[in-house]
């Protein structure tokens, strides 16, 4: 998520995750390689997902807490909220939900 306006500056929220996994599975006339494979993938990609949206809330939570302030500083404008709001909507609306 890139924001990059006046009021704001320069706002870059990103990264990158690799995971690997590794197992021994019997293969039978009822779990097939290809059955095997494909459980590990799900259960990798759910893995992932779990992971990445726990670290974007976090992150995203620690920006934002460091926006708002009750002491003496600088104040989160309305431009700057705007900005923000539009952006993660425009990140959001691109995500594919799940099940489809």
């Amino acid at each position: 998520m890139h924001v990059e306006t006046e009021e704001v500056g320069n706002f870059d929220l990103s990264g990158n995750m690799t995971k690997q996994d590794t197992r021994s599975i019997k293969v039978t006339p009822d779990s097939t390689h290809l059955m095997n494979i494909g459980r590990m993938i799900e259960d990798m990609e759910l893995r992932i997902r779990n992971d990445i949206e726990g670290i974007y809330i976090q992150k995203t939570r620690t920006v934002l807490d460091s926006m708002r302030t009750t002491t003496e500083g600088p104040k989160q404008t309305a431009a700057f909220t705007s900005a923000l709001k539009d952006a993660v909507s425009k990140h959001g609306a691109g995500r594919k939900q799940d099940g489809e």
